[in-house]
């Protein structure tokens, strides 16, 4: 089992069933990556890292006077935009390229004694009922105060440093295990010329997804 983290790794907790996204075998004889996908597949360090700052003026805003978690309503968008793009839905299987239909959030859980825990978060395209389940998840998680590891790859790996205004991350990796979990960490918000700006690393596969494909993410996840 891999366990590959920054300050982040998953609790299968399984409310929403493996069985319930069955990803799709991508035929790599016709596949438009097939080249860089080749080129990528066994670098020793395949894996790519961009950090943007990106305008979250309109998202904060939304987040107060909801009176939601400004976290959660980051996730949400993060989650909708990477489910609109193939990229962050494909995984590797060994020789294979999967594409799930859907990917869900892991997520660190920080407890009062600054340590913590990992949890299990099921995508959900309705916003309201999305920040509900996930708040509902985090409660229970931290009652259970349970430090469990991944199990699944259907999902991506959510991270926050809220303490630092970051400008690159680099994840804790081990290299004998097949990874292909895309990793997306968010910092310290800071004013800028009227805007509210955050730095968002986003990390992929490279046989997968390139920087263009980062760059319509964040575009994605930027749009209100």
């Amino acid at each position: 089992m891999c366990l590959c983290v920054f300050v982040l790794k998953i609790v299968l907790l399984i409310p929403h069933s493996p069985a319930m996204n069955q990803p799709q075998k991508i035929d790599l004889t016709t596949w438009d990556r097939k080249a860089p996908y080749t080129f990528f597949r066994d670098f020793d360090i395949p894996f790519f890292n961009l950090t943007a700052n990106v305008d979250v003026t309109h998202l904060l805003e939304k987040a107060r006077a909801s009176g939601q978690s400004f976290f959660l309503y980051c996730l949400y968008q993060a989650l909708k935009a990477a489910n609109s793009m193939p990229e962050f839905r494909y995984r590797l299987a060994g020789d294979e390229v999967m594409l799930y239909p859907e990917v869900h959030a892991g997520a660190t859980v920080i407890l009062p004694d600054q340590s913590f825990i990992f949890t299990f978060i099921p995508w959900q395209p309705g916003q309201a009922a999305f920040l509900e389940t996930s708040r509902a998840t985090i409660d229970r998680q931290k009652e259970a105060r349970e430090f469990t590891p991944h199990l699944r790859t259907d999902m991506i790996y959510f991270s926050a440093v809220p303490w630092v205004s970051f400008t690159s991350v680099q994840h804790a990796r081990k290299f004998d295990c097949h990874d292909s979990i895309p990793r997306i960490v968010f910092g310290k918000y800071f004013h800028q010329n009227g805007q509210i700006l955050m730095p968002v690393s986003v990390e992929l596969h490279h046989a997968l997804a390139d920087g263009y494909h980062v760059g319509a993410f964040l575009e994605r996840f930027g749009s209100l």
